[in-house]
C-alpha cells in the first residue's frame, strides 16, 4: 500500500526520468519466513539477471540495496505492518462484538495468522480456537471456506466435548434412569445426549417420564403409559426443566453411550 508521501516521492523523483528506468518491487519483510538472512537480495540478483540488465547497473544497484536501502525500508516496512496490524486487531475487536461471534479461526499462511494473534486483546485471543491454511484462489466461495474450517471446528468441538465428559465423570450424574428421574425434579443445569438417542422411554399420562413398568406403577399408578422415543421427548423435556442441552458427536457421542449409559448432566447443587 503506497502512502501520500511514496507517490510524492515517485513523482518527484522517477517520474522525470527519462527511459529506459529501472523498477524493482519487492517484499523485505522481516517477518516472512522466506526473507530470512536477507534471502530477498538472492532474488533481487536473480531476478536483474533474468532481466538481461546490464553488469554495471546490476552492480550498482545491489550495492545500492546492500549498503543503504536494507535498514530504512525495514524500518518503513515494519512501522507499516504494525499500523495494518493494529488497525486490523480494532476492526475484527468491533466486528465480534457487534455480531455476538463466541469463537474465531483465522485463514492464512500459519506465521502470518498467528502473528497477527498478537495483536489482539487477551479476552479476543482466548476466542481464537484454530487456523486453517490459505485457499488457493482469492475468491473462494462460502461453501469452499466451509469445507477448508471444517476439520478445524470438529476438531474443538471434539476436543470441547470430550472435556465436557471429563467434568461430568468427576462432578455430575449419568444413565438414563438416573438423569430422567432427576431432571424431573429440577436438579440438572446441563443435559448431554448423543446427536442419535435411540433409547426408549415411557411417558405417562400426567407427563412423568419413566424408563421401565416398575417405575411406571410407582410414580404414576393407575395412569395410562405409552412408549415413546427419548429423542421425541429430550429437547422439552430440557426445556421444561430449564436444563442447557448439549449433542455430542463422534468419540463423544460413543463414549457417552459407552460409559455414561446414553445421557448425563451436570448438576445446579
Amino acid at each position: 500500500m503506497l502512502l501520500k508521501k511514496d507517490i510524492q516521492f515517485i513523482k518527484e523523483n522517477i517520474a522525470p526520468r527519462k527511459a529506459p528506468v529501472l523498477s524493482i518491487y519487492l517484499n523485505v519483510n522481516p517477518a516472512e519466513p522466506t526473507n530470512a538472512n536477507r534471502a530477498w537480495l538472492v532474488r533481487v540478483k536473480d531476478s536483474l539477471k533474468g532481466l538481461d540488465v546490464p553488469r554495471e547497473v546490476r552492480e550498482k544497484v545491489m550495492r545500492e540495496l546492500e549498503i543503504t536501502r536494507p535498514a530504512a525500508r525495514r524500518r518503513h516496512i515494519e512501522a507499516w505492518v504494525d499500523r495494518f496490524y493494529r488497525r486490523a486487531a480494532t476492526i475484527l475487536e468491533k466486528l465480534v462484538a457487534e455480531y455476538g461471534i463466541d469463537a474465531v479461526i483465522f485463514m492464512g499462511p500459519e506465521n502470518d495468522t498467528h502473528f497477527f494473534e498478537q495483536y489482539l486483546s487477551r479476552a479476543l485471543r482466548n476466542r481464537v480456537t484454530g487456523h486453517a491454511p490459505s485457499l488457493p484462489k482469492s475468491n473462494p466461495s462460502p461453501g469452499e471456506v466451509l469445507q477448508k474450517v471444517a476439520p478445524v471446528i470438529a476438531e474443538k468441538l471434539q476436543a470441547a466435548e470430550m472435556a465436557l465428559l471429563d467434568e461430568i465423570r468427576d462432578i455430575g450424574r449419568w444413565t438414563i434412569p438416573t438423569v430422567l428421574k432427576e431432571l424431573q425434579t429440577g436438579r440438572f443445569h446441563m443435559l448431554v445426549a448423543p446427536w442419535n438417542p435411540n433409547a426408549s422411554v415411557l411417558r405417562c399420562a400426567g407427563g412423568l417420564v419413566v424408563t421401565n413398568q416398575d417405575e411406571a406403577e410407582a410414580y404414576c399408578p393407575r395412569q395410562r403409559v405409552e412408549p415413546v422415543a427419548l429423542r421425541d421427548l429430550i429437547v422439552d423435556l430440557a426445556t421444561a426443566h430449564d436444563a442447557r442441552l448439549e449433542f455430542v458427536h463422534g468419540e463423544a457421542e460413543s463414549r457417552l453411550l459407552r460409559e455414561f449409559g446414553g445421557l448425563a448432566a451436570l448438576s445446579r447443587w
